[in-house]
């Protein structure tokens, strides 16, 4: 017998997939706070994993001269939102938002893929900063004994 479906049925989750249809999964973030880390980024690199991504802060342009693999690249405002996100910046491209105060280097894709990659970001740039907080606690109390 043929299998009838409904018309509004669900699609299926991808066999293997870690997480709902609705979420993004964990996603790493790399930090580039400093001048020259902001600078190098990411040349020099391999290819970016399917969900780490770079964290540049300050930043308000982005570009991949010099880089071998297209990027997506979401600029954040000081608030954490999404202010813009360019998708697929090809190699030799700029991407620029003066609105923005931070930017997230992912790979191509990455926000197409996933379209709860802005809780994802928020959620992976709360995660660094809590680990900044609790070196730099630790650090002051070392100084201190």
């Amino acid at each position: 017998m043929k299998r009838r479906t409904r018309h509004n049925a669900q699609p299926r989750r991808a066999r293997g997939a870690p997480y709902s249809q609705g979420s993004a999964p964990r996603l790493v973030l790399r930090t580039a706070f400093g001048l020259w880390q902001r600078m190098k980024g990411l040349l020099g690199e391999g290819e970016l994993g399917r969900n780490c991504g770079l964290w540049l802060r300050p930043c308000t342009g982005v570009h991949t001269l010099g880089m071998r693999q297209s990027l997506d690249v979401v600029f954040l405002d000081r608030h954490g939102n999404v202010v813009k996100v360019v998708a697929r910046l090809r190699p030799g491209g700029v991407a620029l938002c003066w609105r923005a105060r931070s930017a997230v280097e992912l790979p191509a894709g990455y926000c197409a893929r996933h379209p709860a990659y802005a809780a994802a970001i928020r959620r992976a740039c709360l995660r660094v900063e809590c680990q900044d907080e609790q070196s730099l606690c630790q650090r002051i109390r070392r100084r201190g004994r």
